[in-house]
């Protein structure tokens, strides 16, 4: 049931989004007839806004209308510019009013653009009897003065027109929430002067009501706020003003380190008040979501500038315990974070180029991956043992022994290396391929002389997977060509806590405690760290690079986070092969 046509006249128009399709119009209005009354079935999607015709020297306005009841009580009221209203039929279809201004292209018309509403309404219902879409009865009652029809001339719409002059209130036309836009126009904000502090809008959008103050969706899409103590009903969010002089604060602030200073407060404020609330969900301080947000506000970007983390974490700690010492967060904090980070992000392209012109792109480094896998080069330091590293910048071939002696402290520490994966069983020999059954790597012949015995008769015929080293060299050394030291490696500290028995397991206190002796919940933000700690994440961030960082969980156990890819696991990223304590990979659950 489509007719499409053109808008000829400039003007209101009405046009319909459902299923069956409405008219178009513009009004030059004279005094109507007798309006009888009739039951209601309108609802209001939208009120719109009345449009000011002042100064166009029309006696009536082509947005007005006068009306006439049976009793002699004439009604004036507004037409208002993107007025919506639904009207359900008894077959089950809705037919809307959408009032628009100017010349619109519509779809779906059923008759044509017209200066009469009653003309086009009139084609409406002759379009509908004609066709055979609604009943008698139901053409009866259509068979009405559609301006009473779709609630326009109703005293609920006209007060809210009139408040709507003077009110900014919040919509939420589409989904159970708000959207972007319809928040930054409840605070007038515009999209491109305002695009700097559209935090303040997800600030916003994000806040909880305050106790008892509720929420619901009214008529017109108006979002409506009830306290049921004090039964007050508003249009008006009750953080409105503050959010609103935060914003003009925001705008007015001549430093940008003051408005940095109030979103860092912001961010342990919401998270002192999230987790006072018990049985709230027990997260630590130091957690890759709480480091996002304030990557975010010091406008970095954790998934491209993994390196900047470990300034972030040590930061986040400061801004801690200055709130919890003063309740606040002193300005010279904010700048020398600001320059740390700034310094930080020179060290690391000086960094960049430097790997850039030493690798140049990886063909000054001659690595032999089939003899490597295959144990014949010998180790530099112990001619008896295989060689299963390569350090990239002392081009050396080293077993991993002589490797973690040789790099364990200084400027070595820090040094990239191609590593080979250490066979589970000898520990000597390169592994070649990893068995999908128990996840453990072996050369060929522990596999074949003796893990393969420990199997049953159906594990047998899991075939192994063949560790591609070739491929893992050109991921290596792309990565180092491109100044990022992120290698995939069996990393020194992962094997030395994991012959330890210590592998993930913090040794200092938990960073959040949810409940106190009384079972009640308190607010605890520990960021005491001991030395061993630091040195500790010092020396895995070294290891991991710049993609996985250690973080500890609310019971005290290490895992890592992969802010590029969103991946989080137990296991050390740096040795899938060597089982973690604790919880398996988060990111695989066939581990077991």
């Amino acid at each position: 049931m489509k007719m499409l046509s053109s808008l000829p006249y400039p003007g209101p128009a009405c046009t319909h989004a459902g299923y069956t399709t409405l008219c178009s119009h513009t009004l030059d209005w004279p005094e109507r007839g007798c309006v009888l009354e009739m039951r209601k079935r309108h609802r209001v999607q939208l009120f719109g806004n009345i449009v000011d015709s002042k100064g166009t020297g029309d006696e009536q306005s082509p947005f007005q209308f006068r009306h006439r009841a049976a009793d002699g009580e004439v009604t004036e009221g507004h037409i208002p510019v993107g007025f919506r209203s639904m009207l359900p039929t008894e077959s089950g279809s809705n037919l809307y009013l959408t009032v628009r201004e100017g010349r619109k292209s519509l779809e779906n018309v059923i008759a044509e653009f017209s200066p009469s509403l009653d003309e086009t309404w009139m084609r409406v219902v002759g379009y509908l009897e004609k066709k055979g879409l609604v009943s008698l009865a139901e053409l009866e009652y259509l068979d009405a003065d559609p301006f009473v029809l779709f609630g326009i001339d109703d005293p609920v719409t006209q007060k809210a027109l009139r408040r709507l002059q003077n009110q900014v209130v919040l919509h939420c036309t589409t989904g159970d929430t708000p959207s972007e836009e319809e928040w930054m126009r409840y605070l007038c904000m515009d999209p491109v002067a305002d695009a700097d502090h559209k935090w303040v809008i997800e600030a916003f959008a994000e806040a909880e009501l305050p106790s008892p103050w509720t929420s619901y969706k009214g008529i017109g899409s108006i979002v409506c706020f009830t306290n049921p103590e004090t039964r007050v009903t508003t249009w008006q969010h009750p953080m409105h003003d503050y959010f609103r002089q935060l914003l003009s604060y925001c705008k007015s602030a001549e430093d940008l380190e003051d408005i940095l200073k109030i979103r860092v407060h912001r961010l342990l404020w919401s998270y002192e008040f999230i987790h006072s609330h018990p049985g709230a969900e027990a997260e630590p301080l130091i957690s890759p979501s709480q480091l996002r947000k304030l990557g975010t506000i010091f406008g970095v970007d954790l998934a491209k500038e993994g390196h900047l983390v470990r300034v972030l974490k040590r930061f986040l700690k400061i801004f801690a315990e200055e709130y919890q010492q003063r309740n606040d967060i002193s300005k010279s904090q904010v700048i020398i974070c600001v320059d740390t980070l700034s310094t930080e992000t020179e060290r690391w392209e000086v960094l960049k180029d430097n790997w850039e012109d030493a690798l140049s792109g990886g063909r000054n480094h001659n690595i032999d991956i089939p003899a490597l896998a295959n144990g014949e080069v010998a180790c530099v330091e112990c001619p008896d043992k295989p060689a299963l590293s390569y350090c990239l910048e002392c081009r050396d071939h080293t077993c991993l022994d002589c490797f973690n002696k040789l790099h364990r402290k200084g400027h070595r520490s820090r040094h990239a290396v191609f590593k080979l994966v250490r066979c589970s069983l000898c520990e000597s020999m390169p592994a070649r391929l990893r068995c999908q059954v128990t996840n453990k790597s072996f050369c060929h012949d522990c596999y074949a002389m003796k893990h393969i015995h420990t199997l049953s008769a159906l594990e047998k015929e899991m075939r192994p997977t063949l560790i591609d080293y070739v491929s893992l060299k050109a991921d290596v050394l792309g990565k180092a060509s491109q100044g990022d030291v992120e290698l995939t490696e069996t990393g020194a500290l992962a094997e030395r806590q994991y012959n330890a028995g210590t592998l993930g397991i913090r040794r200092s206190k938990r960073s959040v405690d949810n409940t106190d002796r009384d079972g009640k919940g308190v607010f605890l933000m520990d960021t005491s760290r001991s030395d061993d700690d630091e040195e500790e994440d010092l020396l895995t961030s070294s290891i991991l690079g710049s993609y996985w960082h250690p973080f500890y969980d609310s019971t005290g156990i290490m895992y890592y986070y992969n802010f590029t890819t969103g991946e989080k696991m137990r296991r050390s990223p740096v040795d899938p092969s060597a089982p973690g304590k604790g919880d398996d990979d988060e990111t695989n659950d066939d581990d077991d």
